[in-house]
């Protein structure tokens, strides 16, 4: 299902190790256009990788949403010079006003592999969710899969994230909100990110 990251105000964080494996050096894969595309040098501070969004939704008056890019594991992902993981989730309170504490970003989508594989056991005393704990500190309603994602890309090397393979779960600031996938052989509904977003 295709998804337009032209639409209201978004935001694509990409981490350079996505890339083209078939070339000799590896090409860097181009995400698709967004409001704006942000290339992560590998030497950024994960800080950075999330403080800067934040800057630009306090800058522009709030983002609908903003996309991270990278390779994933379950409960976090690969980006800049460290892991976006339990120890990074603290930087994301600053997508919230500090004043009102209100949300300036609608929405995180993590179109990371298996980033939200750490879902998958509901049983008691289990730990929170990294997805839940995004969510719970920036306030924002937040996506990932739990499954590994495939990307296509074209001559020109413009990626292509196309739709979530497998599970996905959507969280809100209060918890674990949706349990969707885009898999049409299960009972669960297919995942329109379009109207997530934008309804």
């Amino acid at each position: 299902m295709p998804f337009n990251f032209m639409r209201g105000r978004q935001m694509m964080v990409h981490d350079p190790r996505v890339d083209n494996p078939l070339t000799t050096p590896h090409t860097l894969l181009r995400p698709p256009n967004a409001m704006n595309v942000w290339t992560v040098g590998l030497s950024d501070s994960v800080s950075h990788v999330v403080g800067w969004p934040a800057q630009l939704a306090a800058r522009s008056g709030g983002l609908d949403a903003v996309h991270f890019l990278a390779h994933g594991y379950p409960g976090g992902m690969q980006i800049g010079a460290g892991h976006l993981g339990q120890s990074a989730i603290p930087f994301f309170d600053q997508f919230r006003d500090p004043t009102t504490h209100r949300p300036r970003v609608r929405f995180i989508v993590m179109f990371s592999c298996s980033v939200g594989g750490d879902s998958q056991g509901w049983y008691i005393n289990h730990p929170i969710y990294f997805g839940e704990q995004v969510a719970a500190a920036s306030g924002a309603r937040v996506v990932v899969a739990r499954r590994i994602q495939g990307y296509t890309w074209d001559s020109s090397n413009v990626i292509d994230v196309g739709s979530f393979e497998g599970e996905v779960d959507v969280y809100d600031a209060g918890g674990w909100e949706e349990y969707q996938s885009y898999n049409p052989f299960r009972t669960v509904p297919m995942l329109d990110l379009e109207t997530l977003i934008f309804g």
